[in-house]
């Protein structure tokens, strides 16, 4: 048989009957407590003539997927009731799953079986002691990864729990006392945490033991459990493996692998290689295979899709998974599987601490960028105000590094510019010396380059003396931040050339350091509205006077627009559509008939899709785009169940190769507010709602490319900057000089 036959025949796993028995009693026992789950299920044929029903993850999070109608019930029917919760901290709504005494120990046998297996593939001594850096399940009561170190501990494995969270330097400690009591320096050993466990640790290493190696093991297992999304910046397996390296002597013989869990598993998968190579291994009770874009289809071995999982331990909840992560099938046994990373759209998940505890600032100037060119201001207050007065579009788009910009990104960026900065505007700021000698840290956005670029403008114009930038994360689920990290890096060196200073310092920290951070004046936060609010109680908790102005969760909307689909998917696109002000739902205009609407809407579409495709064409790395049929498809998945459970009809133009959603519920009258709210939640970056009037009335309509004075988020930047909030004290009012 060619490679091609392989490829495109039939895809199906080899599935006892047994087995097949046995998950379809467990979703049996679970469906007839849980009918409302039957609109949630995707049905796969994973065997010729064999259709397993399967749930997307989220389910998890929005309905009760479990045999028992509650906790008390569980507690009543079997004698305990253990609750896990996932960790994404950008959820309001977590994922939940329960477990009964039955299921508990099902889920211990897997979690230990697991582990007994992963060391006997690399060799791992079954009494090597293990460091835990993940606290116990008393400490994190409500996480399924503190229970199976808790089950590793109860199964006689050694166990010893080390405090990083409070304490860096703990794990420095607990090795030294295990050599002791060996008497020898050398002991194997393993360490298990999550990415910011090990994150705590390497920081403190290279600022408090100047990087030195400090575990004297020469032979040891690092797993790393991810497990940072949505808290913290992400990191990748490479970074994170040479910062850990530095913990050991050059001599030491150090494997860094990976593990792969979730709450709403049972079972866990393990690094397939030594060293880790993006590939994992299942755990015994466990299958794992990839799903096409739709999650009704096998892939072929070697190609993209969701990752799905068979768990033989989820008696009591569900046994079939579709995640949203992205990863290939890499064996015909499906008990191996490559990851990719996380869906385009996927929600934030993690195992790893709250970004409360790490988000901090720092001025230390070893971490900042120099950008283009480094020259102080002039003394002189004349001078430099003449400076200031001639700064102009031109000069900044002609510093930018073209290579960085395709058009249609310079395009958005001169209408970003060259409007704003006319000579009248650019003269009425220069005038107002309110912001005289500040300086000002800015928390930019990861979804575009220019989130920062108004405030900056404005800081500089009136007076201000510096604009320090902190990055956004580096996000694996999408690609284009990095591009964007690029970007904002560049323009802050193009303001920098116009200005003939370095004005703009940008920092590229993953936890920022809290000396120096009460040398800012004022502090501007993008990002959602956790990141908002936790930032700010940071400051609170601190004592720090400093101004805060906090832009987050924004829904904009173009209200009762003209029957012109171009137009509107320009305005819709404007920055791939993932800026804060790209418009997640529209209105026509009302004396538009149903069969104009109708129209528009189909047309609409089809111009997004082709806007969006000649966007897209002109980025020189398309591999920023590989993953776009991913992209939408598991929140659409959820509005159609939805409007299933609420018997209504929209219609829904969807296009997967340029990931293009238009949903059109104008002709209906009533739109209950679950669904209203998710059309919004999910919209952006090609997904657009068209509204009946009667909801866009009620909504903010700002201009997506507003000039210097217009409003954002209600209020003008001269407002954000000169009439805010102040940590620690009372709304300072400052009236325009």
């Amino acid at each position: 048989m060619t490679r091609y036959q392989k490829a495109t025949e039939s895809v199906f796993m080899n599935l006892t009957t047994t087995q097949i028995a046995v998950l379809n009693s467990i979703c049996n026992r679970t469906l007839a407590a849980q009918p409302a789950l039957h609109n949630w299920i995707r049905s796969v044929e994973v065997a010729r003539g064999v259709v397993l029903p399967f749930l997307p993850i989220r389910s998890f999070r929005l309905r009760n997927v479990s045999r028992f109608t509650s906790q008390d019930h569980c507690l009543k029917e079997t004698g305990a009731a253990h609750a896990f919760f996932s960790s994404g901290s950008t959820q309001s709504l977590r994922a939940r799953h329960l477990f009964s005494s039955e299921g508990f120990r099902s889920y211990a046998q897997s979690a230990c079986g697991g582990l007994a297996s992963v060391q006997q593939r690399f060799g791992i001594p079954p009494n090597t002691p293990i460091f835990s850096l993940v606290p116990d399940l008393q400490t994190w009561p409500e996480s399924s990864l503190a229970a199976m170190i808790a089950f590793w501990r109860n199964a006689g494995y050694p166990v010893q729990y080390v405090d990083v969270q409070n304490d860096p330097a703990a794990l420095h400690r607990a090795v030294d006392r295990l050599a002791s009591l060996n008497q020898q320096a050398d002991t194997p050993l393993i360490i298990f945490g999550t990415s910011l466990h090990h994150l705590q640790v390497s920081q403190w290493n290279d600022r408090h033991n100047s990087g030195r190696p400090f575990i004297a093991s020469q032979r040891a297992w690092c797993f790393d459990t991810g497990g940072t999304k949505g808290r913290t910046q992400t990191t990748t397996h490479s970074t994170l493996s040479q910062k850990m390296r530095l913990w050991f002597s050059q001599t030491s013989n150090v494997s860094i692998l990976s593990e792969y869990g979730m709450c709403e598993l049972s079972s866990q998968a393990y690094s397939s290689h030594d060293p880790h190579n993006g590939k994992f291994q299942c755990s015994p009770e466990l299958k794992a295979f990839a799903l096409s874009p739709d999650m009704t289809t096998l892939m072929p071995l070697g190609q993209p899709g969701f990752l799905a999982f068979i768990d033989f331990a989820n008696v009591d909840s569900w046994p079939c998974i579709v995640s949203e992560d992205l990863g290939t099938t890499t064996s015909e046994n499906y008990n191996e599987f490559e990851l990719l990373g996380r869906a385009p759209d996927a929600t934030l998940k993690g195992c790893s601490l709250n970004v409360r505890d790490n988000f901090q600032f720092s001025l230390r100037p070893d971490h900042s960028y120099a950008a283009h060119l480094e020259f102080p201001l002039s003394s002189n207050p004349q001078t430099a105000k003449q400076m200031r007065s001639k700064l102009s579009a031109d000069d900044i788009l002609t510093g930018l590094s073209k290579d960085l910009w395709p058009a249609s990104c310079l395009t958005d960026l001169e209408l970003s510019l060259r409007l704003p900065l006319n000579e009248q505007t650019v003269s009425h700021l220069v005038k107002n010396r309110v912001l005289d000698k500040k300086n000002f840290a800015i928390v930019t956005s990861a979804n575009i380059p220019i989130s920062w670029l108004y405030p900056a403008l404005h800081v500089w114009l009136m007076g201000g003396d510096s604009v320090h930038l902190f990055l956004p994360a580096v996000r694996i689920e999408a690609p284009i931040t990095q591009l964007i990290r690029e970007q904002i890096s560049d323009l802050a060196g193009a303001i920098n050339h116009a200005c003939g200073t370095q004005f703009v310092r940008v920092y590229h920290h993953r936890l920022l350091e809290t000396e120096g951070h009460d040398q800012f004046d004022h502090v501007v936060v993008f990002g959602n509205d956790e990141t908002v609010s936790v930032i700010r109680k940071m400051l609170s908790l601190k004592f720090q006077r400093v101004n805060y102005t906090g832009l987050g969760h924004f829904q904009n909307a173009l209200t009762r627009v003209s029957l012109n689909p171009n137009a509107v998917a320009e305005q819709c696109l404007i920055w791939l559509g993932r800026g804060c002000l790209t418009p997640l739902a529209i209105s026509v205009e009302q004396h538009a008939e149903l069969s104009q609407k109708d129209c528009f809407a189909i047309n609409t579409f089809r111009a997004m899709c082709a806007s969006k495709k000649k966007r897209v064409s002109e980025f020189s790395d398309q591999s920023l785009f590989k993953y776009e049929q991913f992209a939408h498809q598991q929140n659409l998945f959820e509005i159609k169940t939805l409007l299933a459970e609420f018997n209504v009809t929209a219609q829904i133009h969807h296009c997967p190769e340029s990931a293009v959603v238009v949903l059109d519920v104008s002709a209906i009258e009533h739109i209950p507010d679950l669904v209203v709210s998710k059309c919004l939640e999910f919209s952006g970056c090609g997904w657009l709602n068209i509204f009946p009037t009667s909801l866009t009335d009620g909504m903010p309509n700002e201009n997506p490319t507003p000039g210097l004075f217009d409003t954002h988020q209600g209020r003008t930047w001269f407002d954000w900057l000169t009439k805010t909030e102040t940590i620690g004290g009372e709304m300072i009012e400052r009236e325009e000089s």
